[in-house]
């Protein structure tokens, strides 16, 4: 009993010294974040346009849109859309990544493919794993 009063007190004088030093050494001297990525009005505007020209809401049922953009529209339009949640983003994409087919309907795709196995299909499976598993995102 005399021993757990003991280390009652010694918790007691030792709490305030642990916790100072714990928001002492939690806290920068700089900021770890450089978030210096400031849209001009014009940059707004433009991205503004962007996102209504391509809004996926309008398209109808089955419809099949592509986007063609510059890479520094999608920059744009990608730190406007981090922007007004609060933040920054820079797009990235290697060469090459943003050739494959998508949205097909099965029409579409049983003439371009035939069906799930044939050797078309297969080719396709292998560039997208070969792509995957290249990325920086899964090594």
């Amino acid at each position: 009993m005399k021993r757990l009063f003991k280390m009652l007190v010694w918790l007691i004088i030792l709490s305030p010294f642990v916790l100072t030093g714990a928001v002492i050494f939690s806290i920068e001297d700089t900021a770890l974040v450089d978030n210096q990525f400031a849209l001009s009005p014009a940059q707004v505007k433009r991205a503004k346009t962007l996102a209504q020209q391509h809004d996926l809401r309008n398209a109808r049922e089955g419809e099949v849109k592509s986007v063609s953009l510059s890479v520094s529209d999608l920059n744009l339009l990608a730190g406007y859309m981090v922007d007004v949640l609060g933040g920054a983003a820079v797009v990235s994409l290697d060469e090459g990544w943003l050739d494959l087919p998508e949205s097909l309907s099965d029409h579409e795709f049983k003439s371009q493919y035939g069906e799930i196995g044939s050797p078309a299909y297969n080719k396709v499976v292998k560039v997208i794993e070969k792509r995957i598993a290249g990325s920086r995102l899964y090594n």
